[in-house]
């Protein structure tokens, strides 16, 4: 709120650089007046208390409007924390100083009244400057608990994004390495010590932030990710400890066991790595197929390794009955499921690539064995004459090949969704059978529409016309069979008639 604005006019003249002009105003309405009551000496002290009331006034007024326009100004929180606090330092400074200016405000307001004036302006101007000054307080107050909190905000904001970071390298360690030594253990547990003295204060920093006056959802939000950073690096500290204690205890294991175990997880991370390198090429079927014949010494492999597989987990499971190790546990665990993936990852691999290749060659050979059947059909140049059954038999055959051509569409929009879907998924497609793919599919469109839309759509109406024909011919010579009949009656009654 500018104070300025609350209502008050405050024109507290003169200015301070004015102050000599005043006395020499007030010293010769002094002298003016000694001159006439013979008071002298008095009138001259109260000139003096005048002139100080007035200095006093234009100096607070002038301070205020400074320190109003402090608090204006949006500068940089850790700057403004500075200049606010010795703002207010001044303020606590120059509040005898207002009180001692009230005073001789009330002593002039006094005067006046006894010299029979109206004191009205002055009482204003007095009332409005200590308003302002009290106001100037408040907001310095606010505007200081304000500026603190946002740079303790930002400066928890940086401790944070700094311990996160520690914390993320602790728990990407964790998580990620496939062998932790008790060494290792014993120097992240030291490390992350070394740091929990910072993750105490940070989250006390951020309680005693939301406790403060004023704090909001900015804070509260704050303490929120900040408590809930301390869970999680408590959480990780606790499970380093455990993980500390456990691999004490695998001291007693003997070395054989160690050795084994290091060997084969080496040896199972290696063949991963290999089987996620060798990536699938889209190729003919028969080539496929082929490429599971790389991996033949990889199966060697595996048979090679299978005693000390026996070795390490048989020696793992004696020695988790006679000293239970949930850290041991796990690894056994993990190291079973990953050695029984590793034979059909890369069988897995291929065969969604060999089943939707096989669906596409099962569609297209159905597509094919259907174009095949209607070809005679609308390949057929002439149109049988003189037999109406054998023309009823074609056109109920044409007929029925148009009702399977919609079953038959439904096979070539499933030949191009899979085609698709195959060339989208893999990494590495064969070009010259990558475009065999698309080609297939656009000559079976092509054929099929030819077929249903043309071939034997025509066929149809070529066979429909000639039994039309053959219908007006088999019902003219009805009509004149008839009428050769119908004649011939009448003929013979003639001659029976011509005979009597």
């Amino acid at each position: 709120m500018n104070i300025s604005n609350s209502g008050f006019e405050i024109s507290l003249t003169p200015c301070v650089g004015d102050s000599s002009e005043s006395v020499q105003t007030l010293q010769a309405w002094e002298s003016n007046t000694s001159s006439q009551d013979g008071q002298g000496s008095w009138k001259r002290r109260r000139v003096e208390k005048q002139v100080e009331l007035q200095s006093g006034l234009t100096d607070m007024e002038s301070w205020l409007n400074q320190t109003e326009r402090l608090l204006q100004d949006k500068g940089e929180p850790q700057d403004a924390v500075l200049l606010l606090e010795e703002a207010r330092s001044e303020w606590i400074e120059r509040k005898p100083h207002m009180t001692a200016l009230l005073s001789l405000g009330k002593t002039r307001v006094q005067e006046i009244i006894t010299d029979g004036g109206s004191p009205l302006t002055e009482e204003q101007k007095l009332v409005a400057l200590e308003k302002k000054f009290t106001a100037i307080g408040l907001q310095l107050d606010m505007a200081l608990e304000k500026a603190q909190r946002e740079v303790e905000l930002k400066a928890l904001s940086k401790e944070l994004t700094s311990l996160d970071l520690l914390f993320s390298g602790f728990s990407k360690w964790f998580a990620s390495t496939p062998n932790h030594s008790l060494e290792q253990c014993r120097v992240k547990v030291k490390s992350m010590k070394s740091h929990e003295e910072r993750v105490i204060k940070l989250g006390q920093r951020s309680k005693q932030l939301i406790a403060r006056p004023h704090a909001g959802q900015e804070e509260a939000d704050a303490d929120a990710n900040i408590q809930e950073f301390v869970t999680k690096w408590t959480t990780l500290m606790e499970k380093v400890l455990t993980l500390q204690t456990e691999l004490g205890s695998e001291k007693s294991l003997s070395s054989k066991y160690l050795e084994k175990k290091n060997q084969l997880m080496k040896w199972v991370h290696g063949v991963e790595g290999e089987l996620l390198s060798e990536h699938v090429i889209l190729a003919p079927l028969p080539q496929m197929k082929k490429q599971l014949d790389k991996f033949k010494d990889l199966e060697q492999s595996i048979e090679e390794m299978l005693p000390d597989f026996n070795f390490v987990n048989t020696s793992g499971q004696q020695l988790l009955e006679a000293n239970p190790s949930e850290h041991l546990r796990e690894e056994l665990q993990d190291l079973n499921t990953r050695w029984s993936d590793i034979p059909v990852i890369l069988e897995e691999r291929h065969a969604i690539h060999i089943k939707r290749l096989e669906k596409i060659m099962s569609e297209v050979r159905s597509v094919e064995q259907w174009l095949k059947k209607a070809e005679p059909y609308f390949q057929k140049m002439s149109i049988p004459s003189g037999d109406k059954t054998a023309l009823e038999t074609e056109l109920n055959d044409v007929n029925n090949l148009l009702g399977e051509g919609e079953s038959v569409k439904q096979n070539v929009v499933e030949v191009a969704r899979v085609t698709k879907d195959l060339l989208d998924t893999s990494l590495q497609v064969d070009s010259s059978f990558g475009k065999h793919l698309r080609d297939q599919e656009v000559v079976l469109q092509k054929n099929l529409k030819n077929v249903l839309e043309c071939g034997l759509p025509e066929r149809k109406s070529k066979l429909e016309k000639c039994l039309e024909k053959h219908k007006k011919i088999a019902d003219s010579i009805t009509e004149l069979t008839e009428w050769l009949v119908s004649l011939e009656e009448n003929i013979s009654s003639c001659e029976v008639n011509v005979a009597k």
